[in-house]
């Protein structure tokens, strides 16, 4: 997959991700620190997107920092799907727990993507967003490990 389509969906993987948040907190009948929990988590990821565009249009004025990305065109797809998927169960009265641990697979799906970036991108300024990006993944996944927690359910 070339780096600028790569770049594109990989923006676009992060907002489905802030959906998902924003609409679990929206939704969440926990308004307490749950919601805020799963509101700091979409503007995480709602700046994940931007920094990644904002990267992309940077970094098109230099034409030699686009190669290729070893990662199969499809798992960012994947991803997107999986979000689709994940939203749509979000209605009023859904499991918060499921949904958590749901999200949890998601975050650890778009920490495998931006490993694979960080590994494969040769531009400094590129390379060191993706590795930020699954520093961030690591927070995310420790915030839902311990929300799961608060709700008693470990399994």
């Amino acid at each position: 997959m070339n780096i600028p389509d790569f770049l594109t969906a990989a923006a676009g993987l992060e907002m489905v991700a802030a959906v998902l948040y924003e609409t679990m907190a929206d939704l969440s009948t926990n308004s307490g620190s749950m919601g805020r929990h799963l509101k700091a988590l979409a503007n995480d990821e709602e700046r994940h997107a931007n920094a990644i565009t904002m990267s992309k249009r940077y970094h098109q004025e230099i034409s030699d920092a686009f190669g290729q990305i070893d990662l199969e065109d499809d798992e960012i797809q994947k991803g997107i799907e999986e979000g689709k998927v994940i939203h749509a169960s979000l209605m009023p009265g859904f499991l918060l727990t499921d949904v958590l641990k749901k999200m949890l697979k998601y975050e650890r799906r778009m920490e495998k993507i931006h490993i694979a970036a960080s590994i494969e991108i040769t531009n400094p300024k590129l390379k060191r967003l993706f590795e930020t990006l699954t520093r961030n993944d690591k927070s995310h996944v420790a915030t839902l490990n311990m929300l799961i927690e608060s709700r008693g359910d470990i399994s």
